[in-house]
């Protein structure tokens, strides 16, 4: 996908872009979109609730990325945790969206220069 700058939604609806695209117009192979990603916590967390974090993981790469978690990608992110702070699991998941929104789009600003 590319970074989401909100206007995609519109063009497809109004009919001024297909989706999805047969062919990329740069020729890249579209099934190489992926994003694969690692959230690291310093909270104590077990298993399930490290999920819930990486579930959170996708909602950041969702609000940054357009069109996200197509059939195609390969999307994926792990949450770990170090057990030292306590702090509720619904806080750290929305940490963790912030973050990965912020990552992907600094890190794309920074590249396009």
């Amino acid at each position: 996908g590319d970074i989401d700058d909100g206007s995609d939604p519109a063009r497809i609806r109004d009919g001024a872009s297909a989706w999805p695209l047969a062919v990329d117009p740069l020729g890249a192979d579209l099934s190489t979109n992926t994003v694969i990603g690692v959230v690291v916590t310093n909270a104590v967390l077990d298993a399930g609730q490290c999920l819930v974090v990486a579930q959170g993981a996708h909602d950041g790469l969702a609000r940054a990325v357009f069109p996200p978690h197509m059939r195609s990608d390969g999307d994926g992110f792990v949450a770990a945790a170090t057990g030292e702070v306590e702090a509720p699991v619904d806080q750290v998941r929305m940490l963790a969206v912030v973050a990965v929104e912020t990552a992907i789009r600094s890190t794309v600003g920074s590249l396009e220069g």
